[in-house]
């Protein structure tokens, strides 16, 4: 059995709820702290701030909240539906035991 398909059948017997609570949280995080380094990054490039700070805006990480949901839905019917393909391939290539 491939790993990927291990894996997957590990997070999926967690549930859809925890995977999504989880990505979910992960992008969000990921995307604000990345955006607003990059943000203070080319603000001191162009302006010669001080230096690089996380800015803290409530209504970009609500919006990043409201955007990450979605996508962690979306994340998990693909990997539900890579996981069913790998599946039926993977019955399909097994002999059968009358051969």
């Amino acid at each position: 059995m491939k790993d990927s398909v291990k894996k997957w059948e590990r997070t999926r017997a967690k549930g859809k709820t925890k995977f999504v609570i989880k990505a979910t949280l992960f992008m969000t995080l990921w995307i604000w702290v990345v955006g607003s380094l990059l943000t203070g990054l080319f603000d001191r490039l162009i302006s010669g701030t001080p230096p690089i700070t996380i800015n803290f805006d409530g209504t970009n990480l609500i919006i990043l909240l409201i955007i990450s949901v979605p996508l962690s839905f979306y994340f998990w019917w693909f990997m539900e539906s890579t996981y069913k393909e790998d599946i039926v391939s993977m019955s399909q290539e097994e002999p059968t035991e009358s051969e």
